[in-house]
C-alpha cells in the first residue's frame, strides 16, 4: 500500500477534528484535496465559485477564518470547531509551493514520487510537468 500523499493527510486531520464538509474552489493546487476529500468515507465536497468564501460566510453569518501560512492551519481549525455554530476556514494556497520540502524525508519523497505516478497513470503528464516547472522556479539559482 502506498503511503498518503500530503492531500490525503490533511483531509485525515479535518476528518478526525470532526469535519463533515469541504467546501473549496477546485483549481489546480486544489485538485488533489478536493480527490482526497471525494475518497474519504465521511465527509462530503462542496464546490463553491468564489475564492471570497472566508468574506461572504461572515456576511451570512458564519464564522469565517483566513489562513495563508501553514504556521497557521492547526490554531484556525482549533478556532472554527470552538467557535459555538456554523465556520469555514478558508486556506490559501500557492501553486508555486515545490511538492517536496527542501528537507525530506524518504517517505515524503517516496509519497511525492508514487503520488505523481498515480497521477500520470491517471492521464495528467500535464499536471505533472506544471508541477516539475513550479519547483524549477524556486531553486536559487547563482
Amino acid at each position: 500500500m502506498a503511503p498518503p500523499t500530503v492531500a490525503e493527510q490533511y483531509v485525515d486531520l479535518l476528518a478526525r477534528a470532526g469535519a463533515r464538509r469541504v467546501h473549496g474552489v477546485v483549481g489546480d493546487s486544489l485538485d488533489p484535496v478536493a480527490d482526497a476529500v471525494r475518497r474519504h468515507d465521511g465527509l462530503e465536497w462542496a464546490q463553491v465559485r468564489h475564492e471570497e468564501t472566508t468574506a461572504i460566510a461572515t456576511a451570512a453569518g458564519a464564522h469565517g477564518i483566513r489562513v495563508e501560512k501553514a504556521t497557521q492551519v492547526r490554531e484556525a481549525l482549533r478556532e472554527a470547531f470552538a467557535h459555538d455554530g456554523p465556520a469555514l476556514v478558508d486556506t490559501a494556497t500557492d501553486p508555486d509551493t515545490p511538492a517536496i520540502p527542501p528537507k525530506s524525508t524518504t517517505a515524503q519523497v517516496t509519497g511525492s514520487a508514487l503520488s505523481a505516478g498515480r497521477t500520470v497513470l491517471t492521464g495528467g503528464v500535464g499536471r505533472v510537468i506544471d508541477l516539475a516547472r513550479a519547483n524549477l522556479r524556486t531553486i536559487p539559482r547563482p
